[in-house]
């Protein structure tokens, strides 16, 4: 082609602008659906005038047979032929005489967009499927029909199919001339199946013993053991808790902790486990305290109703008006959550006015509120409480305190205040008041709501049996969809929260509800026997790799000619790192744990150093269902790869591509750590040999074995990476012996230097009378005798304190913000014994600041080890204990802007993820003892103490470090280690392949 003339190019590329726009144009002109698109406009604007109570001009438009024929002045919609449709006249104002419709007393003129629906309708056939009329609204939307028992289908292949669900997959292929792909390997399928079910991989062995065995019914053995395995119920807990839009805090400016919030996920996982069945499940979750066997489970269980979001500022607000509006919002919160999740129906839009595409009217609305109106929050001002998780009846002359506890909501009365509709949903216009009760549009009759007893209204236990009742087709289609969408992706209704007229049809209606069916009738309502139907079926079977010819019909795979392709979650990506590396902590249920947060993502939020545990590994190696979850920080690993939002219910989670992911898992801090360790692992497996080194992570990563090529790349890479990081890391060694610096003293900020050397003023007997700052005009004068030592520290000298009364009183304030810096070279010689010794402070009892002051000194630790105390802010029981302390060393705290540090030798021994607490810095300043308190006296020596009016950056700490270094001869944390060791090059290089592994999209993909 690079002969042809320029014309010849440019009839070329306009060639293409002209297909591309043909493209464009039909992709642009939607289909029109009648129930989902057109019905929606003629009941909101048509029906009151010509509907079932009134029929004007003879026309009626809500029964099909009537709406075709006409009124009085003949027909009104032309099938094809929009523009001789009295219809589309009228509703553009283009009548007899210039008529419109709606009359300008009965509503609002239809938008254009709306015309143009009616139009493209009636161009397109005016399409009107029979059996939809306004008096049974009820059968109008697909879902809401009685659940049909359809026969399986027969199929030309009938050897292809595993159980009946293939014969319905397959029926619909070979309409359309489609063939499924063939069964996926061995080691895929069994990959597949650990994931889906457990979200973990398989062990090698594990996977060897599948493609070993070749009898029958070896995968559904397979598929048994993994339902059996307890860490299934974190797996599957996980979506359930999407759903129900779970979370540890509430969120808002607030984002106080739900105490005990834990206790529901943790009913979510044994309930799973156990397989509860699912009409119990359901029945527990909305009404476990209503009970005839209610216990502390069935009532933890009712937690699903307060695990949302709640604005404390606004529900525990001084303004009535402000806490009644945060009242309705719960509600809202707890009516659309329970329809979504239960009913796959979005109540929610019925709170201000009538649905405007569903069979929900606001009085449906405000009668599904009365159920849970009577619920309450046990809270103090903005605080969250947990309560008593025992039925009411049995907390009769027991004290609250001494019984299991739990977070959920609770009635105080058995008769819940009145319900009254809000027009526009504002709680200042209240309208008539409504009895509890379900939307009309989805029952013949109201079921029969029990009568209240001693403690509740048990209006729930009624909503309950309703929603489970055999006549409600809803609950048993949204279930059977929701774990069909978890294993395949994708729902046979894409749209799992919505099966209404504006959510997708059904991709395949009779499968859908033949697994309705055979799940209440047959599986008893058993999640894992469903579970276990389609694992088992050839469908699930299939390869990932699709047939051309199927991409060409079925672009969007709806009929399901392949497994498909799918990103893990991102829970499930984290804990397969952490299975692979061998760091994955196994422990079930209990309190959360808190995964590492970058220092600066703390800085976000309400609050969060107040919140956030300090970063534990173990601990936080467990799964990450164990996660906290505070909705205000979200942890940036997981919510860089599309964890869900938690502010309402997740039917399914959002995949993104985005840079920040590639840099998360390539770059992020988690997945480092994690390359580490399977690094080390596989050391410790199979020892140095390289090969085998790469065949175990291979196998361990991704279940097989690397090729030739990729085994040959990587040994070459492994080979030539440490080479060049042992030159490197000698040619770096090298310059920093050569050109080590000695650092100083900065200056900048500097209010206090009192250096033994300098400005000591002592009598004949060597007892000191003062000692002189070297900046600044500050002096300590001493009191008791303590003494100058010639050759202390490092061959200079240092200030020795006896621990019984040598101490000294500072002239004048040594820090006035609430940032400094503080540095001492020092000796601990307290070691053994118990109490707490102060180096520099300002307590002062007497003047109240007894709980407020400023220090820095040690105290006992376990052991007989020494640990810090920087402050009684910081002073954590067992934590920044201290090595060595009776070998001199130097002793740093830091009070910064977003946290306080404490180091030794420059190596930090723990960090506060907050500042101090205010400090009040106005008493008199002492050195060697409490302050004002006789007692706490230091026992050691003292070469220097160094107080900066400022949080040094680790630039300006690092340079003073390596001045007392130097100076002392102390040991230095900021010196250049020992050279790397052809071991540990070769260990660094197996770390990048590690990493590697870690981010194929093999690995992050479902098999």
């Amino acid at each position: 082609m690079a002969g042809k003339p320029l014309s010849n190019w440019l009839m070329f590329l306009a060639a293409l602008v002209v297909s591309a726009s043909g493209l464009s144009a039909a992709a642009a002109e939607p289909s029109v659906d009648f129930l989902r698109d057109v019905r929606p406009i003629l009941k909101a604007h048509c029906f009151v005038c010509h509907g079932a109570g009134n029929q004007e001009g003879g026309l009626r438009l809500d029964r099909k047979p009537q709406a075709i024929k006409g009124g009085d002045n003949g027909p009104v919609i032309v099938p094809r032929k929009s523009a001789a449709s009295l219809l589309v006249q009228l509703v553009n104002g283009k009548g007899p005489e210039g008529t419109r419709m709606p009359p300008k007393d009965g509503g609002r003129p239809l938008r254009a967009n709306e015309v143009a629906v009616l139009r493209s309708w009636i161009d397109r056939g005016a399409a009107w499927p029979d059996g939809i009329d306004d008096t049974a609204d009820r059968l109008s939307l697909w879902s809401l029909r009685p659940i049909a028992h359809p026969a399986v289908p027969p199929v030309k292949d009938s050897e292809w199919g595993q159980n009946p669900i293939d014969a319905f997959i397959l029926a619909q292929l070979e309409e359309r001339r489609m063939r499924p792909s063939p069964r996926a390997r061995p080691r895929h399928l069994v990959r597949r199946a650990w994931i889906d079910l457990l979200g973990l991989p398989p062990d090698p062995s594990d996977v060897d013993a599948f493609v070993d065995d070749d009898s029958p019914g070896a995968f559904a053995r397979v598929v048994d053991r993994l339902l059996a395995n307890p860490h299934y119920g974190e797996r599957w807990g996980r979506h359930w808790l999407d759903l129900v839009r779970y979370a540890d805090t509430n969120g808002y400016e607030v984002d106080g902790v739900k105490p005990l919030a834990w206790k529901y996920r943790d009913w979510v996982v044994r309930s799973l486990n156990a397989d509860l069945p699912y009409d119990r499940f359901v029945v527990e979750q909305l009404a476990g305290d209503e009970l005839p066997d209610a216990n502390t489970d069935t009532i933890l269980a009712t937690g699903f109703y307060r695990v949302g979001p709640w604005d404390a500022e606004r529900g525990a607000s001084v303004q009535p008006s402000e806490v009644v509006e945060e009242l309705y919002n719960e509600l809202d919160d707890m009516v659309s959550t329970t329809s979504q999740v239960f009913l796959g129906l979005t109540m929610g839009c019925a709170r201000c006015h009538d649905h405007k595409f569903d069979p929900l009217t606001t009085r449906d609305y405000y009668s599904m509120v009365a159920i849970v109106r009577g619920l309450k929050r046990e809270h103090k001002g903005r605080t969250e409480l947990s309560r008593a998780a025992v039925p009411p009846a049995q907390l009769a002359g027991k004290d609250p305190k001494t019984l299991p506890q739990g977070y959920f909501f609770f009635e105080s009365s058995p008769t819940p205040p009145g319900t009254r509709v809000l027009r526009r949903g504002n709680p200042a216009q209240p309208g008539i008041e409504v009895p509890a009760a379900v939307p009309a549009s989805l029952v013949e009759t109201q079921p029969t709501f029990e009568s209240a007893d001693k403690f509740t209204s048990r209006r729930r236990i009624s909503l309950a049996r309703w929603i489970m009742s055999e006549d409600n087709p809803l609950p048993r289609r949204v279930i059977v969809n929701r774990i069909w969408q978890y294993h395949f992706g994708s729902g046979l209704v894409r749209s799992a929260n919505d099966f209404g007229v504006r959510g997708s049809l059904p991709s395949h209606p009779e499968l859908l509800d033949w697994l309705a069916t055979w799940f209440g009738d047959e599986a008893g309502y058993s999640i894992k026997q469903l579970h276990r139907l389609i694992m088992t079926s050839r469908t699930y079977a299939t390869s990932k790799r699709a047939i051309p010819a199927n991409r060409q019909r079925d672009v969007d795979n709806l009929l399901l000619s392949h497994f498909p392709t799918r990103r893990l979650e991102v829970e499930a990506i984290r804990d397969v790192m952490l299975a692979v590396s061998g760091r994955f902590n196994d422990r079930l249920y209990g309190p959360p744990m808190y995964p590492y947060i970058p220092r600066d993502a703390l800085r976000s939020g309400y609050n969060p150093a107040g919140v956030w545990q300090p970063f534990n590994e173990i601990d936080a190696s467990r799964r990450t269902v164990y996660s906290f979850l505070k909705r205000t920080l979200v942890v940036p690993f997981l919510e860089t790869l599309d964890f869900c939002d938690t502010a309402r219910s997740a039917e399914r989670r959002e995949v993104t591509t985005v840079a920040p992911q590639a840099l998360e898992l390539f770059n992020g801090e988690f997945v480092n750590r994690q390359a580490g360790h399977f690094a080390d692992r596989l050391i410790a497996e199979v020892g140095d040999d390289s090969g085998a080194q790469l065949r175990r992570g291979f196998r361990l990563a991704l279940g097989r074995v690397p090729t030739a090529d990729e085994r040959s790349s990587l040994l070459e890479f492994l080979e030539e990476q440490s080479g060049y990081v042992l030159a490197e890391d000698r040619r770096r060694f090298g310059l920093d012996r050569k050109q080590k610096v000695s650092g100083e003293v900065v200056r900048d900020g500097l209010t206090l230097w009192l250096d033994a050397s300098r400005g000591v003023v002592a009598g004949p007997d060597g007892t000191i009378k003062g000692w002189e700052s070297r900046v600044g005009k500050l002096r300590a004068n001493s009191a008791g005798d303590p003494q100058i030592i010639a050759k202390g520290i490092g061959g200079r000298a240092a200030v020795e304190f006896d621990a019984d009364g040598d101490w000294f009183q500072l002239s004048g304030p040594v820090v006035t913000g609430q940032q400094f810096t503080m540095i001492a070279v020092v000796t601990d010689r307290a070691t053994g014994a118990a109490g707490s010794r102060n180096l520099i402070g300002n307590w002062d009892g007497g003047k109240g600041n007894s709980t407020s002051s400023l220090f820095l000194g040690t105290s006992t630790a376990a052991n007989n080890a020494r640990r810090v105390r920087f402050s009684d802010a910081y002073a954590p029981a067992d934590k920044l204990v201290l090595s060595k302390p009776a070998t001199a060393f130097s002793l740093t705290g830091v009070s910064g802007k977003n946290d306080a540090r404490v180091y030794q030798n420059g190596r930090e021994l723990g960090r506060q993820g907050g500042p101090l607490a205010t400090r009040r810095l106005d008493t008199a300043w002492t050195i060697g003892r409490q302050g004002t308190l006789a007692g706490e006296y230091w026992n050691g020596l003292v070469a220097e103490v160094l107080v900066w009016n400022r949080e040094l950056s680790p630039v300006d700490l690092s340079s003073v470090w390596r001045h007392l270094s130097a100076k002392y001869d102390l040991p230095d944390a900021q010196a250049p280690p020992e050279p790397l060791t052809l071991a540990q090059a070769r260990r660094l290089a197996l770390v990048q392949v590690c990493r590697v592994l870690l981010n194929l999209n093999e690995f992050v993909y479902t098999d």
